[in-house]
C-alpha cells in the first residue's frame, strides 16, 4: 500500500496508507486519519472540524520544501509523531500531494498550530504563537 498525505484546502491533512501515529508515548495503527493543521482542533492530532468555526484559510498547496536526500528506505509503515507543542514527524517514504504539486519525501515537518508562513510545512512559527498541544 502507497502511503500518502493529501493537504486539503481550508481543511486538514487526510492521511492514508500504513499508519503508525505516536502521541505522548502511544502509538496507534491505523490505516487513515484526518489531522488537524489549523491549530483549533479539540482533539489534536485528529481533525474535529474545528477549520470550520476559526475560518482558517489556506489554499492547500504546497510551500517551499528542500526534500530529504536519501532514497526509499522500503519501510511499509508510515511514522507520525506528534511533537508537544510542535509539528507532525513524518517519517518513512511517503506522497505529499496539495493542489496540482506532489512532493515525495522520506521525512517531512508538517505544521498543525496553522500559523506557518511555509504551509502545510512547519517554520517554528508554534514557538512564537505558544502553540500547545500533546
Amino acid at each position: 500500500m502507497t502511503n500518502s498525505i493529501k493537504v486539503n484546502p481550508n481543511g486538514p491533512l487526510s492521511a492514508k496508507g500504513s499508519l503508525n501515529i505516536s502521541v505522548s508515548g502511544a502509538s496507534e495503527e491505523k490505516s487513515s486519519a484526518y489531522l488537524c493543521r489549523c491549530g483549533a482542533s479539540a482533539n489534536k492530532p485528529y481533525c474535529d472540524g474545528a477549520h470550520k468555526a476559526c475560518e482558517f484559510e489556506d489554499a492547500g498547496g504546497l510551500g517551499e520544501h528542500q526534500l530529504t536526500s536519501g532514497e526509499n528506505t522500503g519501510a511499509e509503515t508510515l511514522e507520525i509523531n506528534v511533537k508537544k507543542n510542535g509539528p507532525l514527524v513524518v517519517s518513512g517514504h511517503v506522497t505529499l500531494t496539495g493542489g496540482e504539486e506532489v512532493c515525495q519525501s522520506e521525512r517531512l515537518f508538517l505544521c498543525r498550530c496553522g500559523a506557518s508562513k511555509n504551509r502545510p510545512y512547519c517554520d517554528g512559527s508554534h514557538k512564537a504563537t505558544g502553540f500547545e498541544a500533546d
